[in-house]
């Protein structure tokens, strides 16, 4: 005779039953739906999502920036280069000769020495000739603006007619110098600034004040003043110039408003009325001395003050310095 199991073993091996069950029936429902292979039924449909679509960029349709480029085309004479704007004094820059075909760019500064000129093609439309005994550097070249800073001396600017570009040369105390298809020549000395224009109009500023200097006129700049009203570009360049104090230790003398004075190997100092005087070290024996002036427009005069003996002064001497003191006054 065989003992039943008790009530409660009875509902353990139920339940353990069941849930093997259970087991074998989730086995095979996943054996089913991803395991076998079924060829009557169809492969759920693929959803491509398109990319999104780039945003246009913001210079899209514009040309791309023209790059404008100063390229040096002809030298004559002693002409030097520099790139080292973090040596702030010029004495400390190291100078390189200029070659035909180099080209200058941000920063960079050409200089000329006596006798010495170059002419740099300034993009497709501009030019800057830079004459003897001249400094100038380039500060920008962009589609807008093309400019230079004069430190010392002259040069000729010359934009084409029906340009969009500004050629500006701006001078070491905010002076600027503008134009939009002229031709213009700057001078610039320790004192004055001088524009004056051949073709087309020219904006002189200085100390917020503009002045338009036309074709055949001339307007300049004393220091960091306000311009002077334009003229017309005078056809006779003034010098007057006289020695005294024997073997001419002492030459002074009048000349352009604006223009530049040289004595000797040494520029002279000329104020806002044209007054000029310089001290020259003695020598023994000295019989002349050179005096040479140039203004913005490029005349050019030379007078040669011969030295009388001390205590003594010869008539030519005697007629310049009465002219001096009497425009002097």
């Amino acid at each position: 005779m065989t003992s039943e199991p008790p009530s409660g073993g009875r509902r353990l091996i139920l339940v353990g039953a069941a849930l093997a069950m259970g087991v074998v029936a989730a086995a095979w429902l996943l054996f089913d739906r991803f395991v076998r292979e079924r060829p009557d039924r169809p492969a759920p449909p693929v959803t491509i999502v398109p990319a999104p679509s780039p945003e246009p960029a913001k210079d899209a349709g514009r040309p791309a920036p023209v790059v404008t480029q100063a390229r040096v085309v002809s030298v004559k004479g002693d002409v030097r280069r520099s790139f080292d704007p973090d040596r702030l004094h010029p004495s400390d820059r190291a100078w390189t000769p200029v070659k035909v075909g180099e080209l200058l760019g941000q920063n960079e500064r050409l200089r000329t020495a006596g006798g010495g000129t170059a002419e740099l093609a300034v993009g497709e439309a501009s030019s800057i000739v830079v004459s003897e005994a001249t400094e100038v550097g380039v500060i920008e070249l962009s589609e807008a603006v093309q400019r230079f800073k004069l430190v010392r001396g002259r040069v000729t600017a010359d934009s084409a007619p029906g340009g969009r570009r500004t050629l500006r040369i701006e001078g070491e105390n905010g002076q600027t110098a503008s134009t939009e298809g002229g031709r213009f020549s700057v001078l610039a000395t320790a004192r004055t600034f001088t524009v004056a224009s051949e073709r087309g109009q020219v904006n002189l500023a200085s100390a917020g004040k503009v002045v338009t200097v036309g074709a055949g006129e001339q307007a300049f700049v004393p220091g960091n003043l306000a311009p002077s009203a334009p003229s017309k570009i005078p056809v006779e360049v003034l010098l007057l110039a006289a020695g005294r104090r024997g073997s001419c230790e002492e030459i002074h003398g009048t000349a352009a408003v604006g223009s530049e004075v040289r004595v000797g190997d040494r520029l002279a100092m000329v104020d806002e009325r044209g007054r000029f005087a310089i001290q020259l070290e003695p020598v023994r024996g000295r019989k002349s001395v050179t005096v040479r002036t140039r203004d913005a427009a490029g005349h050019v005069v030379e007078r040669v003050v011969k030295c009388a003996p001390r205590g003594r002064k010869s008539e030519v001497d005697d007629i310049a310095i009465k002219r001096w003191h009497k425009r002097s006054k």
